[in-house]
């Protein structure tokens, strides 16, 4: 005998709620959650960081290359040729609420280093960490 009631999952009546999270995008079979956005992230700001880094290093190089100039852009040269305005708040911002010893032996010190280095190194970290990771088979290259 045919029955117009729905059998198994389709059971549930239209006033019940849904189960959490059903109605969630999902992603390689997952619900996305906060976790798999904050991953995106860091891959964003790793690769945006290691972009940045390529792109002072190349700008350091054309200087040696072309204008025989072997010097290095440190990385508080570059904040203070970009916005100095920033540069003076957080170091008065550092020596006011916490240890004026923080920025002398800390900031003060990681801003002489070279540039490519203090933003290639954070963005390659990012971008490692942060990477897609694949559950345990390879990705298919070529589709059959």
């Amino acid at each position: 005998m045919l029955s117009n009631r729905a059998s198994g999952p389709e059971r549930r009546s239209a006033l019940e709620p849904a189960a959490p999270g059903a109605n969630l995008p999902r992603e390689n079979g997952r619900t996305r959650t906060g976790t798999t956005r904050a991953m995106a992230l860091g891959r964003f700001l790793g690769w945006l960081l290691l972009v940045a880094a390529v792109l002072v290093g190349g700008y350091d190089a054309y200087q040696w290359h072309f204008h025989d100039l072997r010097h290095v852009t440190a990385a508080g040269e570059l904040w203070r040729a970009l916005s100095p305005a920033t540069l003076d708040r957080l170091r008065a911002g550092v020596q006011h609420h916490a240890a004026p010893a923080l920025w002398d032996r800390l900031v003060g010190p990681i801003l002489n280093w070279p540039a490519t280095a203090v933003l290639g190194v954070p963005g390659l970290l990012l971008a490692i960490l942060c990477r897609r990771r694949h559950s345990g088979r390879s990705p298919r290259r070529f589709a059959k």
